[in-house]
């Protein structure tokens, strides 16, 4: 990792005065990836939206701040230092971080030998011996290059190392901002990093992406509740205001603060319609893809690494339902939904229902149902924590989407679908109508008869689904770098940074 600033950029506007400075706290971003290879919802967005704000201010004048659980010290990191592509890729990210978790300590095509020690010692000594005689050929038939071996070894020694950085004291500076972007009411210890800025004259902004275990405790476990509880209260002793990612999520916070008798600014920062990334997805292809005919067998290349799961799906229709498994996303109603639904369709047109995401919380009746029914006798299938690559594959190829969620702050996956072309199926609540507008078919989610009702109408009469996806293509949507745009504007008062 290249060498961190350890003093603060001496850049002076037009005005004479030295320009102000953006620092995003991570802090639970990096506690996530400690123990995940992938972004879920939240820290995609944070990524997006620290990405573009680079895009926007210059990499001179944003840094990433966290708590280094390590040194038990606030530090920062120049953007100077990571690109921007290895922030929004987050198995590269965790390298810059120093981390690793167990399925990224295995060469890839040493994972098929992980859970026999044996095997696995054999074949890792077998990759050893072969570099060590510069045998590309043994290589290359398993589609790796002897460079990529050596790149994962030098990976291998990189783990572990003490998250690199400057103390955030000695960089920032009055007049500077700091930007809590990633659910860090998760992760208390920071709350005397932020207090000190704010009395070091740093103005310190708050993203609030939903207030659902305060609005709707019964949809969270028990203590998330009472933690978001406190850590709101907490905040306003730093805070110098409130940014919402949805009008839903701005009214749910005006009404908190409205309860307990205070005020800070609510400024409204819609999430975005876009992708699961802003830069192309792009698959590892491996030394054998420099001899595939890209143009007349581009399926050859699109599958490579994908998991047999995602290719099995590849030969029928099916409706993708992305999100973590936790009860707030309403799973075991849409899977009833379905129960009902290949009851009224005919076999001919009745796709599948796929499932992609992390197992969460308070899932058991529809796990029970998933295992006493198998899975509806094949009629829905659960995709595990597929990689950006692999949700991007899932989205283009599905007949449409659905998040038939009780409460959401923004919903993410419904303007990701939108992105790729693709209605949705959508709850009728919360902040769902601010992303799908007339884009999307509207359901009761607590009606398996009114979720079913309207992946029917999508699936049975296809002229319905087609008018939806040419609205979408007519549509502007929101952009990333329009949320960083506004972000920007709301949080910076001198524009001496713009």
């Amino acid at each position: 990792m290249a060498n961190i600033l350890s003093t603060r950029p001496n850049t002076i506007s037009s005005s004479g005065r030295a320009m102000q400075n953006i620092f995003f706290d991570i802090t639970r971003l990096a506690w996530h990836l400690r123990r995940s290879d992938t972004y879920s919802g939240i820290q995609r967005a944070a990524v997006m939206m620290i990405a573009e704000t680079v895009n926007r201010v210059g990499a001179e004048h944003v840094f990433l701040s966290l708590y280094d659980t390590r040194k038990l010290r606030y530090r920062a990191i120049s953007m100077r230092s990571i690109e921007t592509e290895t922030l929004i890729d987050a198995r590269k990210f965790r390298s810059v971080l120093g981390m690793d978790v167990d399925e990224d300590a295995v060469f890839p095509p040493l994972r098929g030998y992980a859970s026999n020690r044996k095997k696995y010692s054999f074949h890792l000594a077998r990759f050893h011996l072969n570099a060590l005689l510069r045998n590309n050929t043994f290589f290359r038939q398993r589609n790796v290059t002897i460079a990529d071996w050596k790149s994962y070894l030098r990976a291998k020694r990189q783990t572990g190392k003490a998250i690199a950085g400057t103390e955030f004291a000695s960089l920032a500076s009055k007049g500077d901002h700091l930007i809590l972007l990633d659910c860090s009411w998760a992760l208390a210890r920071s709350i005397p990093h932020f207090k000190k800025a704010h009395e070091n004259g740093l103005s310190v902004h708050v993203m609030v992406y939903d207030l659902i275990p305060i609005v709707r405790p019964e949809l969270v476990t028990e203590g998330a509740s009472m933690q978001l509880y406190d850590w709101l209260l907490s905040s306003l002793d730093f805070t110098t205001g409130y940014l919402a990612c949805s009008q839903a999520t701005k009214t749910d916070l005006e009404a908190f603060q409205k309860a307990h008798n205070v005020s800070r600014p609510v400024s409204l920062i819609p999430l975005a319609q876009n992708m699961v990334t802003a830069a192309p997805v792009v698959q590892a292809k491996g030394p054998l893809a420099e001899r595939v005919n890209a143009e007349a067998y581009p399926r050859v290349l699109e599958l490579v690494g994908v998991k047999d799961a995602i290719r099995s799906l590849l030969q029928m229709p099916y409706v993708l339902c992305v999100g973590t498994l936790e009860t707030r996303k309403n799973n075991w109603r849409i899977a009833l939904a379905w129960d009902l639904l290949r009851k009224t369709v005919p076999i001919n047109q009745m796709p599948k229902l796929v499932f992609a995401g992390r197992s969460g919380w308070m899932n058991d009746d529809f796990n029970r149902l998933m295992v006493n029914t198998g899975q509806l006798d094949g009629f829905i299938s659960l995709i595990e924590a597929p990689s950006d690559a692999e949700l991007a594959l899932l989205y283009q190829n599905c007949s449409f989407t659905i998040l038939a969620s009780h409460y959401e702050g923004w919903g993410l996956p419904v303007g990701e679908s939108l992105s790729y072309g693709k209605t949705a199926v959508v709850s009728n609540n919360s902040s769902l109508p601010e992303v799908g507008g007339d884009l999307v078919r509207y359901c009761d989610p607590l009606s398996p008869q009114s979720i079913m009702q309207a992946c029917h109408d999508l699936i049975v009469d296809p002229s319905q689904r087609e008018a939806l996806e040419a609205c979408i293509r007519a549509t502007r949507l929101r952009t990333w770098a329009d949320v960083a745009d506004d972000m920007i504007k709301a949080t910076v008062r001198d524009k001496a940074i713009l």
